[in-house]
């Protein structure tokens, strides 16, 4: 396949949608851009934000704030959310580890959890104040459906997931709660060998977000990708958008196989 001439054909595609749309993808461990249109927007995070958050845990475990065995207290797990299907064996506990916490964050994209998380640091103003040192126009709130004061720019969340990638290749026992949260979470791409991706979505009526890592997070040639878009016409009824830009990243997956098959070859 004449990879380069289908990735143009499907940004054409991309460019043509209705609404505001965005694809980043990198090479993971040497960080070279594969495909970068308008990697710059400002979007609403909607749950992507938990990842901004997981991060911030890392950080504070990194400084020796805490550990990834401190207790969280006053654990409630979202009933709307999938902890039950994921997590069955959690499920009845009111105080869970740190690690147990951020990774069904992630993974059920809990934002009960995501309250916990930020009440350990000492509320939103403060895990916002923490962000702000590491990442600029990255905003996060309790409300993740606030368009405004719940978002940020898409190369600013590539470059958290890039930090983990490159973290936990070092670390991993570091960054392994907030890996394994995107390993579990179950909204991959259609396509897609589920265990060939860690990803995190995101999502209102108007807007979309999938960003992740695909292949091996220890493999040269995985990537890292971000797909987004915004000012979408509803996505309840039109799924267009939702679909070009999943198309895009199963592009994506393909060029990673392709890479590892000829490596073996």
């Amino acid at each position: 396949m004449d990879y380069e001439n289908e990735i143009e054909r499907q940004l054409d595609e991309i460019k043509d949608l209705d609404g505001d749309c965005s694809v980043f993808v990198r090479r993971a461990k040497s960080g070279k851009t594969v495909v970068d249109y308008q990697s710059d927007l400002m979007l609403p995070l909607a749950s992507a934000a938990k990842l901004v958050i997981a991060s911030m845990a890392v950080d504070a475990v990194k400084r020796g704030e805490v550990t990834w065995d401190t207790i969280v207290p006053n654990v409630e797990f979202d009933k709307n959310e999938d902890s039950h299907i994921l997590y069955p064996h959690l499920q009845g506990i009111t105080e869970l580890e740190l690690r147990d916490v951020v990774e069904v964050m992630i993974a059920c994209h809990d934002q009960n959890l995501a309250q916990a998380v930020v009440s350990l640091f000492g509320g939103w103003f403060s895990i916002q104040s923490r962000i702000a040192r590491r990442y600029l126009d990255i905003r996060v709130h309790r409300n993740p459906q606030d368009i405004e004061k719940n978002a940020g720019r898409l190369d600013v969340l590539m470059q958290i997931v890039r930090d983990a990638v490159l973290g936990y290749r070092k670390n991993p026992a570091l960054w392994r709660p907030m890996i394994a949260g995107m390993v579990r979470h179950r909204d991959k791409p259609q396509g897609i060998t589920s265990y060939h991706v860690a990803n995190m979505t995101g999502g209102l009526p108007n807007v979309t977000i999938d960003i992740g890592i695909l292949g091996n997070i220890n493999d040269d040639n995985a990537l890292i990708y971000a797909v987004a878009g915004k000012n979408l016409p509803d996505r309840s009824f039109y799924q267009s958008a939702d679909e070009t830009l999943a198309e895009m990243v199963r592009l994506m997956y393909d060029l990673v196989e392709t890479s590892n098959t000829q490596r073996l070859g």
